[in-house]
């Protein structure tokens, strides 16, 4: 029997097949919704029920994606960000400035006239 801390891979297909189901009935129950409001115009009282639902379906959304994470999926996503690292170019460039010793790089305090570090 698979305990409540780690989630079998069982119980995490359940999660997603009732994900699935929450997500469908979501949209066949409030697209017609909106389309009726819109037609009779407002006041819009379409919006409530949307609004409910979809709170409660983006809870039911980060349950099933905390059962669903594996290590697999950690290791995944953080080589995505590695690669995806918005920085990655500025902290070049930085590495470049101290090689050169560039002098925006040095603390105002151990600065001298020439830019470069009191050693």
């Amino acid at each position: 029997m698979p305990s409540a801390v780690e989630p079998s891979p069982e119980r995490g297909a359940r999660a997603l097949r009732w994900l699935t189901i929450h997500e469908v009935a979501f949209a066949l129950v409030i697209l017609p919704l909106n389309i009726l409001n819109i037609s009779q115009g407002a006041p819009w009282w379409a919006f409530w029920p949307s609004m409910g639902w979809g709170i409660v379906l983006m809870v039911h959304v980060c349950i099933v994606k905390a059962m669903t994470v594996d290590e697999e999926w950690v290791h995944d996503r953080a080589m995505v960000l590695r690669e995806h690292s918005y920085d990655f170019d500025h902290m070049k460039d930085i590495e470049q400035r101290i090689v050169e010793s560039d002098r925006s790089i040095v603390p105002r305090d151990e600065r001298d006239d020439t830019g470069k570090r009191d050693d």
